[in-house]
């Protein structure tokens, strides 16, 4: 047995242990799912068939069928062998897209786009997406898939080239682009990734540009731009930053005058003074993990758990380059490639000091960290000696297929949503608030007509966290639209023992007793829930409460108060319903504040209808301080004030209703009619005339202003008026009646 033999073997057993063995991101062993990695979501004859097929790799009769297969003469030139193998791969991943593209964060924050959101990061991608979904008009993730599938172009053709110019044999070349493509095709297939794509492209396409460099300027420069320009794409292309200066630096700068020297470490300098003074450093060292954990971070570089599950993301993410470094002795580069070894140093620096963790679950961010690192040790095949290199690139190759195929596979296929699943919910942290959620997926399920998948992924969410009220809420929602009423009940109920003012709960709950035909339970519910948050309220004003106070006092508004009055008629409920809708309307809060006051005019009515007029003029008049305006509520508020006795007011009210609606005519009739019937005749005559001359063919106005003339004596007025009216309103009876009286 030979000594690559012997390390693959101890690796297999790792990977074996790493994938179905170990918890995942702190998940007890026992009662963990089924692990994370696509591997694990096979069935176990196909699991037990890829372990076998890498067995089998190990051996010398395998390894030198695949050497005398691949060194059989190739009719075609190389580079249109490139060419054509790049098409088929492409074609190859575009028949196998995403089953379910919503599961991909790519998809999901190019789907933002459509609702004008715009990721802080990758501005440069996200203006590509943009422009492609402006131009041919697609939704943003359709653009997307497509970008992400033109990237893929490049990348494998990249991989080939590269594979071809460092080697002199096929076999290297095989293992070389094979190595390439396997490790950073995640980063372009199925928009698993957010905006990453175009950056192992331009990776590549920096490695190849390099290797040309010594014996070409222009490739140099080339390098030094790609190399400098990546960090526009995201900040995570940073990376080639270092490698890019070093070629400077070695071809441009090293064998000038010491004058030349100085200059370029001087520019270097100015620049870092100059991040200093931006602040460049400070946002650097934030995202970077501390040495040891601090109260802000609980999760230091140098802890057990970040250097495992760093390791561990390694391993899922770029199985083949630990063997390989073990194998070569880690020694994976010569002289002539010194900017490869930066590049793989940064990145590796990146890999343990970025403040992402549990990088065994962030694929996308632990796959685009190995890359460069993967790079290195592919580089390294073509400097072995030639009696060992079969054996260490064969199985290397098979590694990264077996790693890679599954992953393409598992994401076309119904597994990818229990793998999803599995992570979101597993997940022992409030990482995937901002990525993947149990509601996203389930909403997403939903919207693909799969319902009873999307409630069985939130039961299992909200049996994991039964606080999670928004699992708890969304599983209320679609187990109603499916006609589940008993998890409609239960999830709602679960809602409002946290937040007795989810309206949007309560509407659920109530709607599921009624389904179910649970008459008593609905009855105790209309009777007891708002008023148990008047008292809520209540009790928050006199605790000093303001915001629960407000919160419950709106949410008791729409609740089918039995008493309308008893709301209003609470400690300063007028002052704090017109806060919650000037101060909350806009934000996300699990009561419609927006239809406030609205509910208002709604609530007075039903107090004025149950002879409550008091409680009619204060619903009224707190509608009109959250900003209606119009001479309906101003004409009702006028009348219950009057009615109540409580006249001046009743008439200011629709002063002020005609100053809000100045073409009012139905105010200024009231008003002129009751301030005549008081003895304002003056008032009450201007007032009449204003209405005949807004409203010309209404009789009614030239009866009450008649009416109001004649009072005063002045006979001849009215007549004046009464003719003028029928001039306008000819043949109208009631003004021939009234003028005949006259006469």
């Amino acid at each position: 047995m030979t000594r690559a033999t012997v390390v693959y073997t101890i690796f297999g057993v790792l990977h074996f242990v790493v994938v179905f063995l170990l918890p995942q991101a702190g998940v007890d062993p026992w009662v963990r799912t089924w692990g994370f990695h696509h591997l694990s979501y096979l069935s176990l004859p196909t699991v037990l068939i890829a372990y076998i097929l890498f067995t089998i790799s190990l051996t010398q009769p395998f390894q030198n069928r695949i050497v005398c297969g691949i060194t059989k003469p190739v009719i075609v030139k190389d580079g249109a062998f490139c060419l054509v193998v790049t098409l088929l791969l492409v074609v190859v991943l575009g028949l196998l897209r995403q089953k379910y593209p919503f599961l991909g964060d790519g998809h999901v924050r190019a789907s933002e786009l459509d609702n004008g959101l715009v990721h802080s990061n990758g501005k440069a991608y996200i203006w590509l997406i943009a422009l492609v979904s402006r131009s041919f008009e697609l939704t943003s993730t359709e653009s997307f898939a497509i970008v992400s599938l033109f990237f893929g172009l490049p990348f494998i053709y990249l991989s080939l080239i590269i594979g071809r110019d460092i080697s002199t044999d096929r076999i290297s070349r095989v293992a070389v682009s094979t190595l390439l493509v396997s490790s950073g095709i995640l980063q372009l297939y199925a928009g698993y990734v957010e905006v990453y794509p175009p950056l192992p492209v331009l990776i590549l396409l920096f490695v190849w540009l390099g290797l040309k460099a010594k014996n070409s300027p222009l490739h140099r420069h080339a390098a030094t731009l790609v190399g400098l320009g990546s960090l526009m794409i995201h900040p995570l292309g940073s990376i080639t930053i270092l490698p890019a200066l070093f070629l400077v630096w070695r071809y441009d700068v090293q064998h000038r005058p010491t004058t030349i020297r100085f200059v370029f470490l001087g520019v270097l300098g100015a620049g870092v003074a100059v991040a200093l003074t931006e602040g460049a450093i400070e946002k650097i060292v934030f995202v970077l993990l501390p040495l040891l954990p601090t109260e802000d971070k609980p999760y230091g570089m140098i802890t057990f758990q970040n250097l495992s599950e760093r390791l561990n993301g390694v391993i899922l993410t770029a199985p083949a380059l630990l063997p390989i470094l073990i194998l070569t002795r880690f020694q994976v580069i010569s002289t002539s490639r010194l900017y490869v070894l930066i590049l793989a140093g940064s990145s590796l620096a990146g890999l343990f000091a970025f403040d992402f963790v549990l990088g065994n679950l962030d694929w996308d961010l632990m796959s685009l960290m190995s890359f460069p690192l993967t790079i290195m040790v592919a580089l390294a095949i073509p400097d072995l000696p030639e009696q060992k290199r079969s054996s260490i690139a064969i199985p290397a190759c098979v590694i990264g297929l077996l790693n890679t195929v599954p992953w393409i596979w598992i994401n076309a296929t119904d597994a990818s949503i229990h793998r999803l699943e599995d992570v979101t919910i597993g997940e022992q942290t409030s990482y995937f608030e901002s990525h993947s959620t149990a509601v996203r997926v389930a909403l997403a399920l939903r919207n693909e007509e799969m319902p009873q998948e999307a409630i069985s992924v939130l039961k299992r969410a909200v049996e994991k966290d039964p606080d999670d009220l928004a699992s708890q809420y969304n599983l209320a929602a679609i187990a109603s639209e499916n006609s589940d009423f008993e998890t409609t009940i239960q999830a709602a109920q679960a809602v409002l023992r946290k937040e007795p003012w989810n309206l949007y709960a309560y509407k659920l709950l109530r709607n599921g007793l009624v389904k179910l035909g649970h008459e008593n339970e609905v009855n105790s519910l209309l009777a007891q829930q708002s008023k148990n948050l008047i008292q809520r309220g209540q009790h928050a004003v006199n605790n000093g409460a303001f915001w629960t106070a407000v919160l419950s006092y709106s949410s008791a508004a729409f609740m089918d108060l039995q008493n309308p009055g008893s709301l209003i008629r609470s400690e300063r409920a007028e002052n704090l319903l017109v806060v919650a809708f000037r101060e909350l309307a806009n934000r996300n809060l699990p009561v419609t504040l927006d239809r406030l006051p609205e509910q208002m005019r709604s609530l007075a009515r039903r107090a004025y209808s149950t002879g409550d007029k008091g409680a009619a003029v204060r619903y009224w008049k707190t509608g009109m301080r959250m900003g209606l305006r119009d001479e309906s509520i101003h004409q009702n508020h006028g009348v219950a004030l009057i009615e109540i006795g409580r006249v001046e007011e009743g008439l200011d009210s629709w002063r002020k209703g005609i100053e809000n609606n100045p073409k009012s005519t139905e105010l200024r009739h009231i008003l002129g009619v009751t301030l005549g019937e008081n003895g304002y005749h003056e008032e009450a005559g201007r007032l009449l005339k204003e209405a005949i001359d807004l409203e010309p063919t209404e009789t009614r106005h030239y009866l009450q202003y008649g009416a109001l003339l004649v009072a005063q004596n002045r006979r001849r007025e009215a007549i004046g008026l009464y003719r003028d009216g029928l001039n306008k309103i000819p043949n109208q009876p009631d003004l021939r009646r009234s003028l005949r009286e006259l006469h």
